[in-house]
This record gives C-alpha cells, sequence and structure tokens, in this order.
C-alpha cells in the first residue's frame, strides 16, 4: 500500500497498484472543499496506515465493528 501522486492530486493505491475506491472518493471530496494537496497527502498517510492495519487483521472496510478499534489504537 503506498501513497501515488498523480497530475492534480494523490491516491492511495494497493501493493497491485490498484486505486482503493473509499480513499479516492474521501481525496475528491477534499479537493472540492479546497484542501490543499499536502492536506490530502496527510490525510491519505493516516488511511494507508487504517488499510495496513486492516490488512494485518484480516479485516474488509465494511467488517470493522467498534471492539476492533482498541487494536488499531495499539497499532498507532
Amino acid at each position: 500500500m503506498k501513497i501515488e501522486k498523480t497530475i492534480n492530486s494523490v491516491v492511495l493505491v494497493d501493493t497491485n497498484m490498484r486505486i482503493i475506491p473509499e480513499a479516492l472518493e474521501f481525496s475528491i471530496h477534499l479537493h472540492q472543499q479546497g484542501k490543499s494537496k499536502n492536506t490530502i497527502q496527510g490525510y491519505l498517510h493516516d488511511l494507508k496506515t487504517y488499510y495496513e492495519w486492516m490488512d494485518i487483521e484480516g479485516l474488509q472496510v465494511f467488517e470493522v465493528k467498534p471492539r476492533n478499534i482498541p487494536s488499531f489504537i495499539k497499532l498507532c
């Protein structure tokens, strides 16, 4: 998982260089709000950490429950 720069913004991609759709939607939303490229990159860095944690835990976005969050907090 890594953050890739595009012509106008940045995106979060997985190890197969596929764009993470939820992160893309979020970065588009931030861009529409007028957030700077550096701000968007900062948010994507945090999402990268979150997605890496989900991978370690074997979870998908829709599977994360409140009971899983303490495990994420320990990672950070």
